[in-house]
């Protein structure tokens, strides 16, 4: 067993659980309804640190790479055969692909779809209305976020989310 493998093996027996997120299957595997993973995107849409940290809001800078920065951990790079995070990221996908084909692709195929409907109708109707705990850079947060937000900037809007959810899924 090469380095690399002995590595990801031992993370493996290490945790419990591992996920790939951009690929949206824990719905299916663990039975969640669908208003318990529609959320709005707190980081996304009002582009702002929650401030829980230092008490201060923080404007999230857009993030960029150089071309040098680029070309350096492309695809088939030598950084990318030896880096273990890109090694373990193959991995889990792996794993993840496995698990899409047992599950059915289409029908997963067919919860993704169902998800970013879901996801979009309640970006559309809840997220103009969203207390959110920041909305201006270096200002302390939003106090009423605490009443709006399960924690932080998590799960912001989330009766409106929930709401919209259950009438979309009632017609």
């Amino acid at each position: 067993m090469n380095a690399h493998a002995a590595k990801v093996y031992n993370i493996f027996q290490s945790y419990d659980y591992l996920a790939v997120t951009e690929r949206m299957v824990m719905k299916l595997l663990f039975g969640f309804r669908d208003e318990t993973i529609v959320v709005l995107n707190s980081k996304r849409a009002r582009s702002f640190d929650d401030g829980l940290h230092r008490g201060r809001c923080h404007k999230i800078q857009k993030s960029f790479t150089t071309k040098g920065v680029d070309d350096y951990i492309a695809e088939g790079s030598e950084y990318r055969r030896t880096n273990m995070d890109y090694f373990l990221y193959d991995v889990a996908n792996g794993f993840l692909d496995r698990t899409i084909n047992a599950l059915g692709r289409e029908l997963v195929k067919k919860e993704v779809i169902r998800h970013r409907q879901l996801q979009k109708l309640a970006e559309d109707s809840c997220l103009a209305n969203a207390t959110f705990p920041c909305e201006e850079d270096k200002a302390p947060p939003n106090p009423k976020s605490l009443h709006t937000c399960y924690f932080g900037d998590v799960g912001c809007g989330h009766e409106c989310v929930m709401e919209t959810v259950w009438k979309a899924m009632a017609t």
